[in-house]
Formats: structure tokens, sequence, C-alpha cells
């Protein structure tokens, strides 16, 4: 399963929806009131499940919360998926939750890229 994250942001106040909250604009619009957009994938690229967070959103802390929603949506597998995501998902905690959880994952880092490759087996 891919995991990711990307904001978009509404011009005016935006003051009937609760959810549009000031954050951290991948647009570099600190001025505008944003929501944060979550999607699933498969491994096939179809979407798998979808979320509407606050603009103000820490994308750590939705991990739990997708993965959560996913139980029992994919009826073909029975297998945990593997978890992709980046390094603004990927933190110290989440990838502790993941392991406990038994989730074998994937991670692009933004860490130097020279350094020896970390592989982690959960099986």
């Amino acid at each position: 399963m891919l995991y990711d994250l990307t904001n978009t942001y509404f011009e005016g106040q935006c003051t009937q929806n609760p959810k549009a909250q000031f954050g951290r604009s991948k647009e570099k619009r600190s001025d505008c009131p944003l929501v944060t957009l979550g999607l699933v994938l498969d491994g096939d690229g179809f979407p798998l499940g979808s979320q509407v967070f606050p603009g103000n959103a820490s994308e750590p802390a939705t991990l739990a919360l997708m993965l959560g929603g996913l139980q029992g949506k994919n009826p073909l597998s029975c297998e945990k998926p593997v978890i992709i995501m980046d390094a603004g998902i990927a933190s110290a905690s989440n990838i502790a939750w993941l392991i406990e959880h038994g989730y074998q994952y994937l991670v692009v880092s933004r860490k130097d890229t020279q350094k020896t490759l970390e592989t982690r087996k959960v099986w």
C-alpha cells in the first residue's frame, strides 16, 4: 500500500468548513486556510481509502488512523501489506507502531543516500 498526503488551499476565509485550518502549505500559501488529503493505494494503484484531515494536521499522526480505517477493506488479501510512505510520515513512533503491529514498510528518506540501506524483515 502506498500512503501519501497532500494539501490544498482555499482562497477566502472558508469559515463554514471546520477542517479548513492554517497550516504548512505545500504551495507556500500561508495566507489561506488548507485541508489535508490522505490517500491509500493498493499494489495495482487503485484507491483503497481516502480521508480529509484538517489543514493543520500533523502528517505522522494520520498513519495509524488511516490504516485502522482500512481493516477488512481488501478481501482478496490475507496478509498485511507492505506500507510505503515518505519521510514526512515515517516518524520514529510510526516505524515503531508498524513493527509492533507486524507491518513491513518501505520509507523514502531525505537522509544521506550514501549510508548503508537498512532492511527490516518482519516475517
